[in-house]
């Protein structure tokens, strides 16, 4: 049931691409706000929410370098072939890279 009513101003522009990309879409104005309202993909920041995430993150970072460390000690010796060595080694520095990625997004 549609009964709040919400009133706001737009620049002569906004309004004009608002009043086309409604006709466009054969709706008119309000259905064309409420339709974006809907189907929109804004992210809502929740700034304790990304501190956390944040320490999660880094705290598996620091896990990610004991388990190179301890990697390294076996490999140095010869616990550990060096194909499996090689191989392990990848796979943490591309989680190393993921890691650093997911920070620069935050």
């Amino acid at each position: 049931m549609k009964n709040k009513e919400f009133k706001f101003r737009l620049s002569g522009e906004l309004y004009n691409m608002l009043q086309l990309k409604a006709a466009a879409s054969n709706m008119n104005a309000s259905d064309y706000i409420r339709n974006a309202i809907n189907t929109s993909d804004i992210k809502i920041n929740d700034r304790k929410d990304i501190g956390k995430l944040i320490g999660a993150i880094n705290k598996i970072g620091n896990n990610i370098n004991q388990i190179a460390h301890n990697l390294n000690i076996a490999n140095n010796s010869n616990k550990l072939d060096d194909i499996n060595y090689n191989n392990i080694l990848d796979k943490l520095t591309i989680i190393e890279y993921q890691q650093k990625e997911l920070l620069k997004g935050i």
